[in-house]
């Protein structure tokens, strides 16, 4: 049995990488897992943790302890030693470092590493080359479908979903760093698909997300009032239904706008044809473009704007996730498990 700390900034798509990453393992070890909530505070000291991270690598036990004391609540006494520290989210990513010196185990990480060594982690998983020696670059990141089968066929009969009814899913984030959406926008978004489906003599689920304003969930809720077309709908800040799993699970179609790379990944881990959705005002950013590009590249989604919305003929052209996320990731893995066995032997 391998014991694992896994560390969560409560987020979901960060939450949904890491617990896809530990389901990929489950696969073939039996883990225990321990799950901690960890949250930064004084934000405006993490360069001088930074630092100290990347420079003092053979810290005293009572100093990392104060460190995690102080910037996470972390009160390290009351942990079990673990065989690997797991995390996702850059709010992660100190506590991981920490944990891992503290108790001299192996960690792993998934995300950007935002300044720090990449020596302070066993591996980093990323879907983005940055050109480190323990980085394993994968295709997507991976996903966990948090909702099982039987549940995704009760739902189902709930709302009357059977195999000569064509559903589609609209997924809606909202503003992030690299994405501005303007109410128009938003009001564009929802009405140009319901007038697609309705061409198309389809029926629709709906979602707002964590990331969606309040003030935008209202005037979609308006929108959304008196359509028939739409079987269930999710204002997810006024009511969180976590049900994305069963809309994609459903679809034949999927509609996400591009501010999520969580949301994308889990589409087409899906393997469901997917239009990603944007706004006009699109800022560039490194990372998050070679994320968006490589998706268009592997053809696992077509990249829309939200103004061309009526343009879409649904015949375009995709080609169904190949899975070598798992693959590389076991591939990587191993070892580390491994040796891990033979040092508890």
């Amino acid at each position: 049995m391998l014991n694992i700390l896994l560390l969560t900034d409560k987020k979901a798509g960060h939450e949904t990488t890491s617990k896809g990453f530990l389901e990929i393992l489950q696969k073939h070890y039996i883990l225990d897992i321990n799950t901690i909530a960890v949250k930064l505070t004084l934000s405006p000291l993490r360069p001088f943790l930074k630092y100290i991270i990347n420079n003092f690598p053979n810290m005293p036990h009572w100093l990392i302890e104060s460190f995690l004391q102080i910037f996470y609540k972390i009160k390290v006494d009351q942990l079990l030693r673990p065989d690997m520290v797991v995390s996702a989210g850059g709010n992660t990513s100190f506590a991981n470092a920490l944990l891992a010196k503290y108790f001299n185990c192996e960690n792993i990480y998934i995300s950007s590493l935002r300044g720090l060594n990449p020596n302070n982690f066993t591996l980093i998983y990323s879907i983005v080359d940055n050109n480190i020696s323990n980085e394993i670059v994968l295709e997507t990141a991976p996903a966990s479908i948090d909702i099982k089968q039987e549940a995704i066929q009760n739902l189902k009969l709930k709302y009357g979903i059977n195999e000569s009814l064509n559903v589609w899913s609209l997924l809606i984030g909202g503003d992030s760093n690299e994405y501005k959406y303007t109410l128009k926008e938003y009001k564009n978004l929802v009405e140009s698909v319901i007038v697609l489906a309705k061409k198309h003599g389809v029926k629709l689920l709906i979602t707002t997300s964590r990331r969606t304003p309040k003030d935008i969930e209202i005037e979609i809720q308006k929108l959304l009032k008196d359509e028939r077309i739409v079987l269930k709908s999710v204002l997810y800040n006024q009511k969180p239904e976590k049900l994305m799993g069963f809309f994609i699970s459903s679809s034949s179609i999927v509609f996400c706008t591009e501010d999520s790379s969580s949301m994308i990944t889990e589409v087409v881990q899906s393997c469901k044809p997917l239009y990603t959705l944007y706004p006009k005002k699109k800022v560039y950013n490194e990372k998050y473009d070679a994320f968006i590009n490589n998706m268009l590249n592997l053809q696992y989604i077509h990249s829309i704007p939200i103004s061309g919305i009526s343009k879409i003929s649904t015949k375009e052209h995709f080609k169904t996730f190949n899975n070598s996320t798992e693959f590389r990731i076991l591939e990587s893995i191993i070892p580390v498990i491994e040796t891990i066995k033979m040092e508890k032997q």
